[in-house]
Formats: structure tokens, C-alpha cells, sequence
């Protein structure tokens, strides 16, 4: 049976890390105008429940290219908290969804700051991202996303790091799948 969003959400961590390690190649040009839901999948009960608590277990990212460049970059948008099975809601901020954390995505086997890991992931670098979020722009994440079924081009696995000086903690799992068309436009940086 083919994997789904629902049923990868419902795998535990060394389940999904296991299934990201088999996963394949991302286009990403392929991603841009897209935003993708997500769900985080955290590696022990204290990382699960500060995720709870920041209410970070439900999220998107979307992609978009600056006019003029060919560069991809990324940003990620908070989602109202609820249980997997339920719709994707943004979480508003004065009425206005909150897009933020940017991160710059690089091809497989690119991108200067991957330290070496899974050649074959796409790789977001937030030390790149453009515009600049302000209180918390995410510049020690690193994030890797591969398909997670050949068969279904609308599913990935994400692995996250989080950089504490020169050391990489993983920082989680997560399973994304398409969700809308969304053309964000932020202003030139």
C-alpha cells in the first residue's frame, strides 16, 4: 500500500527517519508558487512536548523566486493547532497570515553550509534566507527534503537541524504534502 500524509504522520521517529533515508530527489522548480503542509514528527517526548506547547506539530512552507534571479527561496507560515486528520487553517496576526523564517533552497548536492549530508536531499539554508524575519529568522536551521514515494510527486520527508556553534542537533522529522497554489510576492530585498 502506498504511503499517504496521514499514514507517515502516524509512523514514529525512527520510522519516518528510516523512510526519509529511501527517499528520492526533489525538482525544485517543481515547488515554486506552492505552499506545502506539514506536520512535525519530534525525536522524544520533551522536543514533542515544547513543540506542543509553541504550537509548532502543524505547518506550512512555500516557495517563491525574487523576479530577476534564479535562485529559490522559502518561508514558512504558521498553522492554528489541531490534530492531523483536521484542515490547514493559517494562524492570522492582525488579520494578516504570518509568513516568515526564510531559507534559501539548494539543488541536491549544493549549497555551501549542507556539512556534507544526504547529497540527494534539497537542501534549505535559513542563514540565507531573504527578506530577514526580524525576532527569530531561523539562521541556525538547516533543513532536507526528499520525495517520499516515486509514485506520488505531492509527498515529502523533511529532516531538520538545528546549528549550536559548529555542532548539528537534530532538530526532527516531518511529512509535507502539496497543499495550495500561493504567488507571495515579499518586497524586494
Amino acid at each position: 500500500m502506498a504511503p499517504t500524509f496521514e499514514s507517515l504522520g502516524s509512523l514514529s521517529y525512527a520510522e519516518v527517519d528510516a523512510a526519509f533515508r529511501q527517499g528520492r530527489p526533489v525538482d525544485p522548480e517543481s515547488l515554486l508558487g506552492w505552499e506545502l503542509k506539514g506536520w512535525n514528527i519530534f525525536p522524544h517526548l520533551l522536543a514533542k512536548a515544547i513543540g506542543r506547547i509553541a504550537k509548532a506539530q502543524r505547518f506550512a512552507k512555500g516557495f517563491f523566486r525574487f523576479p530577476g534571479e534564479q535562485a529559490i527561496y522559502g518561508y514558512n507560515v504558521d498553522i492554528v493547532p489541531a490534530p492531523l486528520t483536521e484542515e490547514w487553517q493559517e494562524r492570522l496576526v492582525g488579520g494578516q497570515p504570518l509568513r516568515r523564517r526564510f531559507f534559501r533552497v539548494h539543488p541536491a548536492n549544493e549549497g555551501a553550509h549542507r556539512g556534507g549530508r544526504f547529497p540527494e536531499a534539497l537542501f534549505f539554508d535559513y542563514s540565507e534566507g531573504r527578506p530577514r524575519s526580524g525576532y527569530f529568522n531561523g539562521g541556525g536551521l538547516r533543513d532536507f527534503l526528499v520525495q517520499a514515494d516515486p509514485a506520488d510527486p505531492d509527498l515529502f520527508l523533511l529532516k531538520a537541524y538545528q546549528l549550536v556553534g559548529p555542532v548539528w542537533s537534530e532538530g526532527g522529522m516531518a511529512v509535507l504534502r502539496r497543499w495550495r497554489r500561493f504567488d507571495f510576492r515579499p518586497a524586494s530585498p
